[in-house]
């Protein structure tokens, strides 16, 4: 019931909407960052031998990130050493070197980000018989996925999978030999 005090005054304004503020992340992903990794890898022979071989493999990685809102795009380079090898009577076949450019999508969930990434494998292959060692790096595709955790403000550990595609590659003029690559590796970054 209004009252005569009430008539000169106006009405109180009532909002429309709530408006909440942005959830702010733990980690702002943008940055330099080089780091090591450490997993294993099974390697698929095709060619003048056809089997599987697996190995330990570790190296470093460098790269660069950069987010806007919860998207994170970025570029990252690495190179590793394995000793993956497969052989028969007259031949062994081995991944000595094994590097990779990508690029990387992922999506900041706090001190999370899971990523796809996709890019270029570089497997330096070779291949041994009684009369001949030959090296050759062989070019393919790379494509996997990870999820990496922020420790602190420039510190994260990961672990990813990566499939790495070396297509059949001739290594002398009666033999060839292709390598298709599985990696599973756990890593931890440094982010300048």
């Amino acid at each position: 019931m209004a009252q005569a005090a009430d008539l000169g005054r106006p009405a109180p304004e009532v909002p429309s909407a709530v408006v909440m503020a942005p959830m702010a992340n733990y980690r702002n992903w943008t940055g330099l960052y080089v780091g090591g990794n450490f997993g294993g890898q099974w390697a698929t022979f095709d060619g003048r031998l056809s089997e599987t071989g697996s190995s330990v493999i570790g190296g470093l990685q460098l790269g660069y990130n950069l987010q806007q809102d919860a998207i994170v795009v970025g570029v990252e380079g690495d190179v590793a050493l394995t000793h993956a090898s497969v052989s028969d009577p007259t031949a062994i076949g081995r991944v000595n070197v094994l590097s990779t450019i990508r690029g990387r999508v992922g999506f900041a969930i706090d001190r999370f980000l899971p990523y796809g990434t996709l890019g270029v494998g570089l497997t330096s292959a070779t291949l041994e018989t009684p009369v001949s060692r030959e090296r050759k790096l062989l070019t393919g595709l790379v494509v996997g996925g990870g999820l990496e955790y922020a420790l602190a403000p420039n510190w994260s550990v990961r672990g990813e999978y990566l499939f790495v595609a070396g297509p059949k590659r001739e290594f002398t003029p009666v033999d060839s030999l292709g390598v298709d690559g599985h990696l599973v590796r756990g890593g931890v970054n440094y982010k300048f």
